[in-house]
């Protein structure tokens, strides 16, 4: 709560009011673009043409940030698949090779339309839709709120993806999107993010449908990962992601300074966070930090380790500061099964729905560091319990996770559009 919201409650009394208003301002605001003559129009019988899909990317690209891994994978499997599609995206401003791109993210080509905000949020989503439809774009896919009602006033079919619950500022055009009869329903991550949508929309009963994030398998051949020797160790704890707080790299400095004798091997993480955590463990010589790799290199760090960690804590930040711990569905997790490792994971309500404890990961207290340096010594000195759950861990992503299943699920629900 802000000062000024601590020091006159009546002020808080109004915010709610406020928040919805500029929501139905919004929402307003896009329906007048969409109305006018020069706005796009979904083709009356875009179902009966072959599948093109556009996907509405609700951050820039290309970013280091999870979301727009997630955002590429997606494409990528998708066009794999033998659906064509076209990325719909906001201009990072980072200058990029679209080959090199493709290779970065070990992904197939396909097409991708960057733009940018001069004309405004709203003025962006109407270009956007317009460019989709003008290419040819039978079906919307993506996870941009405003995208998706722009591309219903529009007449399109489209699929929303939320990682997240709305903002209050979103429920008006959310509530008018999900009653428009182009709208095929709402993909989230979790089961928990599923029964926040339930309770708050009841138009939306029997239309989420819930796809864990996903991996691809192995990427086979390529130059090996360097790793540093450290003097002393004999078994390798790994961990590939951010350094955001809230993902753990406290239980990780708290394990390196209890275990000596393991090496801590930390893939991934911006300038700033890696400069900290260097910073904090400058006395540790079992702990190192690689920085960022590109997607494609992540799979040759990741055949290292002989145990990989996701030691998330109570409350989970992510780029830009949203907080997921009630809702998330880690890529890292999906990767570390894909390539059959044993994992140790923090004991979370919305990690249970992919891990079970002692069948295909271990899993721990988050705040209690104790727990993890035995589980860490259990797996150090059982190798047919790594072995355990690295074999169920790579069934489960085989038959649940991979980017080409999550694939298969979009286009099967794209393609019940009436």
């Amino acid at each position: 709560m802000s000062l000024r919201e601590s020091t006159h409650p009546l002020i808080t009394q109004f915010l709610g009011p406020l928040r919805a208003l500029r929501g139905r301002m919004v929402k307003r605001a896009l329906a007048r673009a969409m109305s006018s003559p020069d706005a796009p129009r979904a083709p009356s019988r875009a179902s009966a043409a072959p599948l093109h899909i556009a996907y509405l990317a609700n951050s820039p690209v290309p970013t280091k940030a999870a979301n727009c891994v997630h955002v590429m994978k997606m494409c990528g499997a998708l066009q794999s698949g033998g659906y064509r599609t076209t990325l719909l995206a906001e201009k990072s401003g980072q200058p990029f090779d679209k080959a090199e791109l493709f290779d970065d993210f070990g992904v197939v080509p396909f097409d991708i339309c960057l733009f940018d905000r001069s004309r405004g949020s709203l003025g962006m989503e109407v270009e956007r839709i317009a460019k989709g439809l003008n290419k040819g774009a039978t079906h919307f896919f993506g996870r941009s709120l405003l995208g998706s009602y722009a591309a219903s006033l529009a007449g399109a079919p489209v699929l929303l993806e939320r990682h997240l619950p709305l903002k209050r500022s979103e429920y008006a055009a959310a509530a008018d999107l999900f009653s428009r009869p182009s709208f095929l329903g709402l993909v989230v991550i979790s089961h928990a993010l599923k029964r926040w949508f339930e309770d708050r929309f009841a138009s939306l009963a029997g239309r989420i449908h819930v796809l864990a994030d996903a991996a691809d398998p192995p990427v086979e051949g390529g130059d090996a990962f360097s790793f540093a020797p450290v003097e002393g160790t004999s078994f390798r704890a790994g961990y590939a992601g951010h350094l955001y707080p809230g993902k753990g790299a406290e239980i990780i400095a708290g394990l390196a300074r209890s275990m000596p004798n393991v090496s801590f091997h930390i893939l991934g993480g911006n300038d700033a966070d890696l400069a900290h955590w260097r910073s904090k463990t400058a006395e540790l010589k079992n702990i190192v930090f690689y920085g960022y790799r590109a997607p494609r290199a992540v799979s040759a760090f990741l055949r290292g380790p002989d145990v990989m960690l996701a030691p998330y804590q109570r409350q989970v930040r992510v780029h830009g500061g949203g907080e997921v711990s009630s809702w998330m569905s880690p890529l890292k997790i999906f990767e570390y099964m894909a390539h059959a490792k044993p994992i140790i994971s923090s004991d979370l309500p919305v990690l249970r729905e992919v891990l079970t404890d002692e069948l295909n990961a271990l899993l721990c207290d988050p705040e209690d560091t104790e727990s993890w340096v035995n589980a860490i010594g259990r797996l150090r000195k059982d190798q047919d319990l790594r072995a355990r759950l690295a074999e169920r861990a790579r069934q489960d992503f085989d038959t649940k996770h991979s980017w080409s299943k999550r694939a298969d699920t979009i286009v099967a629900l794209l393609s019940a559009a009436p």
